[in-house]
């Protein structure tokens, strides 16, 4: 930035254009010098940059120029004579146009006490009407090469001893000095020199020598205090510079802490810590809007780094406030409002979930609302409530719910009445800026009967299912129908554990070159038989109380996906290879398989499952699967009449087939169709039953509540007791405890160890076991593949074998022919072979603790040591066996433990069979 170098000059290049600007000269020392003279006059001794020193135009005459010289760019500026100095506009105050008036600005220093008006309260001292100049300095001159700025006033006393004129400052000042003036007097009103800056002292020697001779006393104390005004008021001056810069300087701080900071925010910042502060809703919101972005870690840090915004109490507290009345929750659509605009815009699609919860139908009394809770809220429906009606929105391409409306209806509900709800939420949705892809929900009658409402068939067979209509919102999209699929999973399940069996069409027979077309429970249940007794078994987790069980275990979507798994489809093919069991069923293993690998690509969590273009052979196979199953459930055939699941299972399918094609094509790079199930309304519900299994419509009300704040926030730590436990867990961690033997606890042996004799299925089951757990220490124990080679089989011989060994594995591979999963050596082998030998034998003295640390030692003392002790791996490798084996034996011991209590309890029931006798036994346990 050019400015011109002379005091008070506002001069600038970029703001005023019609002035040239002149550099000191080069090749002129003595023009140069006497320039700088100038620029110093009015400034203090300060050190100046001669280099970028520049002077206006302003301040010479019209004679000081030679004329124009045109540049090659095409502009021309004036050139100055040599020796030219300026003598227009000299060291006086910033250049203004105003005009002066009388009090507006400080007298000139031309007007004496008479002129002015004394005695103001402001002490001020402008100037009395028709005042007029009667003091002039006549010492105005060039100054010398190289002298400071506060010797100014000295070069102007120098010529006060040679002018006789009343006008001057120092015959002013002998005027009033009394001429019989002691010396002590003298000294008395002299200025000390400690108070002048030593780096303001004049160096002039002339002057701080003693006085010449002929000089009074009086003028040379008068030259002093001149001397020391002059440093004063450069220094006053100076102060005011400062003063004026750092008034700037905070205006400047100020508006942009309030472009950061709200007043409140920055009112605090002022406050003593740990005091109670109000905060204002400006802040409240963009606390929240923080605390959505960067979640409760990243807010914590913020409030560690001591910045001025409510701690995650305030804003649980403030969350308190927000109204959970039935209905459409308003807001929630306002907090969640805040989470939208951190979103981008591929984040802002998501899925709107339903779904009921059962209540204990009764009548509370809400004391926060102060009214009756427990009747039904629906539109249209009245009486008692017994169910919680909960919409909840969800993401799609991010993890993030939020509850949006609830509602407490009746044992019958009509679907037609929840149609507007759901427009209503959709359109809410829209105007904050998300944008809803597709409505969830499970296989009730009234959401049926909703779909229906909107449009979409569900009930009736056909070739032609609609499934989506045109969006509410934005006509340019369409809005999809969805049933949960693990509902619908559990639907099937019910219906081939009900008995009932499965026909699948010829045309599906033909395809995949099935043997028979019938899918039963007869299949399962031979599988269930043939391993009862076994403790080592080809299908886990696969009971006969599992396939019959109650109405709950019905309603169970976990032990629905236990039918449906690629272990039981292994156990089938491994029935039918040795003999065991009839070709049909082959026909209920593929079927099994069909429906494990739909229900993979229905609600995959995970990158590698989902539905991406990435790897197009994997997204060509997931959607040929897709399009197949709704081929197989067109011509299946269950009875005589259609079922609702197999319309579920082809509009859901239908859907998704389409969404994920609408969603690729807008630029995403996947599709997790696991966000849009009901997952996360499940989830919700788990937590809602915290006191009571069913709750009641206020104990309902306020989880939601509870649980909608805790979406937001999580629950507070307790820090009062965190450093206290963290003291006494240093404490206990320092001493060394000693184990002891428990009293009645049994020596393991292998005294009794016999051969270990096996048939076919038990030894492939443990070799299966085997497989697994070497698996697992590869994966997670920490080892190299030096040490793993002994215990593996790296040329995978044994998996093109036919071997019954082999077999269960080779049944497990997704890629027939080309083996990708562990397979153990014989070395492996014959180490589990020792180890369920050991395992047995001591099998009745199971008790005590250390139990797996125990049997190991026992292990690899009957062993041969002939394994790589590298990276530990058989200790690891025998600890992973023993824990499985634990387990398994856990679960035989309960399996006992039940059935010996049916046995007792029919028992029981047989010896009071009459009612006299249980009338005895009643009397008899009053007494």
């Amino acid at each position: 930035m050019v400015v011109c170098a002379l005091y008070g000059c506002p001069a600038r290049k970029s703001k005023n254009r019609g002035l040239s600007f002149h550099h000191l000269p080069k090749k002129n020392p003595e023009w140069k010098n006497d320039l700088l003279c100038v620029i110093r006059a009015g400034r203090a001794a300060d050190k100046l940059n001669e280099e970028n020193l520049v002077i206006c135009s302003r301040h010479f005459t019209p004679d000081c120029f030679e004329g124009h010289v045109r540049k090659k760019t095409g502009l021309s500026y004036r050139i100055l004579k040599p020796g030219s100095i300026p003598t227009l506009n000299l060291h006086g105050r910033r250049m203004v146009t105003k005009k002066l008036t009388t009090g507006t600005r400080k007298p000139p220093k031309h007007f004496d006490d008479a002129r002015k008006k004394l005695g103001r309260v402001d002490r001020r001292k402008p100037l009395k009407q028709n005042a007029f100049p009667n003091v002039f300095d006549h010492s105005v001159s060039v100054p010398q090469k190289e002298r400071p700025a506060s010797k100014r006033c000295t070069a102007n006393l120098k010529n006060i001893e040679d002018t006789h004129t009343d006008h001057s400052y120092a015959s002013t000042l002998n005027d009033n000095l009394d001429e019989n003036e002691t010396e002590e007097e003298a000294l008395f009103f002299q200025v000390p020199e400690a108070e002048i800056d030593p780096k303001e002292k004049p160096q002039n020697t002339s002057i701080n020598k003693s006085p010449k001779k002929g000089t009074s006393r009086k003028e040379t104390l008068a030259q002093k205090l001149l001397r020391q005004n002059s440093v004063l008021q450069d220094k006053l001056r100076e102060s005011r510079h400062e003063k004026r810069k750092m008034a700037r300087e905070r205006a400047n701080l100020f508006n942009r802490l309030t472009t950061i900071f709200s007043l409140d925010q920055l009112k605090k910042l002022s406050q003593m810590p740990f005091h109670s502060f109000k905060w204002s809703e400006a802040t409240y919101r963009k606390a929240f809007q923080l605390r959505f972005t960067c979640g409760t870690t990243g807010y914590e840090e913020l409030l560690r780094q001591s910045q001025p915004f409510p701690s995650l109490r305030s804003l649980r507290s403030k969350l308190q406030d927000v109204k959970m009345e039935p209905g459409l929750l308003y807001e929630t659509f306002e907090l969640l409002k805040l989470k939208v605009k951190s979103l981008s815009e591929k984040d802002r699609n998501c899925v709107l979930t339903l779904c009921e919860i059962a209540l204990n139908a009764g009548y509370q009394y809400d004391k926060s609302y102060s009214c009756i809770r427990g009747s039904v809220t629906l539109p249209g429906h009245s009486g008692v409530a017994t169910h919680g009606l909960v919409f909840t929105l969800g993401g799609i391409s991010t993890r993030w719910k939020q509850v949006v409306a609830y509602h407490f209806t009746g044992d019958r509900v009509d679907g037609t009445t929840i149609k507007p709800i759901i427009l209503e939420i959709i359109k809410s949705a829209c105007e904050i800026g998300l944008h809803v892809s597709c409505v969830t929900s499970d296989m009730g009658s009234s959401n049926r009967a909703m779909q229906k409402a909107f449009g979409i068939q569900t009930s009736v067979k056909s070739d032609t299912h609609k499934y989506r209509i045109t969006h509410p919102c934005d006509p340019n999209h369409y809005l999809y129908f969805i049933f949960n699929v693990p509902h619908l999973t559990k639907n099937i399940k019910c219906a081939l554990v009900s008995g009932k069996e499965f026909t699948l069409s010829d045309e599906t027979v033909a395809k995949y070159g099935l043997k028979s077309n019938i899918v039963s429970l007869n299949a399962i249940t031979h599988l269930v038989e043939f391993q009862l007794n076994d403790d080592s078994k080809i299908t886990v987790n696969l009971q006969t109380q599992k396939l019959k069980g109650s109405h709950f275990d019905k309603m169970n979507v976990s032990r629905a996906l236990n039918r449906f798994s690629n272990s039981l489809a292994s156990g089938l093919r491994y029935l039918v290879e040795f003999g065991c069991g009839s070709d049909c069923l082959l026909t209920t293993a593929w079927f099994v398989e069909w429906m494990d690998h739909w229900f993979d690509l229905m609600t995959n969590r995970h990158p590698v499952m989902a539905l991406s273009l990435n790897n197009l052979e994997a997204y060509n196979s997931a959607i040929n699967h897709l399009r197949e199953t709704i081929d197989i459930f067109k011509g299946l055939k269950v009875g005589k009449i259609w079922k609702p699941w197999q319309t579920g299972v082809i509009l859901s399918t239908t859907s998704v087939f389409d969404l994920q094609a609408d969603y690729l094509q807008r630029g995403h790079a996947f599709l997790l169709t696991g966000r849009l199930t009901q997952d996360c309304l499940e989830n919700l519900f788990g937590c809602i039953p915290y006191k009571n299994p069913t709750p009641d419509a206020l104990e309902f009300r306020q989880a939601l509540q509870i649980v909608s704040v805790a979406q937001y926030m999580k629950c507070p730590r307790p820090e009062s007791y965190l450093e206290d436990d963290r003291t006494f867990l240093a404490d206990y961690m320092q001493h060394d405890f000693q184990e002891q033997q428990e009293d009645g606890e049994d020596e393991l042996d292998i005294s009794g160890l016999l051969e270990l004799d096996l048939d076919k299925e038990e030894e492939s089951s443990l070799f299966l076991l085997a497989e697994y757990c070497l698996f697992a220490v590869r994966r997670h124990g920490r080892v190299c593949d030096n040490s793993v080679s002994d215990l593996e089989d790296t040329c995978k011989s044994k998996a093109l074998s036919s071997g019954h060994i082999e077999a269960l594995k080779r049944f497990k591979e997704f890629i027939p022919g080309n083996p990708h999963l562990t397979y153990c050596s014989d070395k492996a082998i014959e180490i589990i072979r020792t180890a369920e030998a050991v395992f047995r034998a001591n099998e009745k003295k199971l008790h005590g603790n250390k139990l797996v640390n125990r049997l190991r030692q026992l292990t690899v003392t009957a062993c041969s040591d002939e394994i790589k002790k590298c990276h530990d791996i058989r200790d690891k490798f025998l600890t992973k066996f023993f824990t499985v084996r634990l387990r398994i034996h856990a679960n035989k011991l309960n399996t006992i433990l039940k059935s010996e209590k049916q046995k007792n309890k029919r028992k029981e029931e047989t010896a009071i069979a009459s009612r006299s006798v249980k009338t005895r036994q009643m009397v008899k346990s009053l007494k």
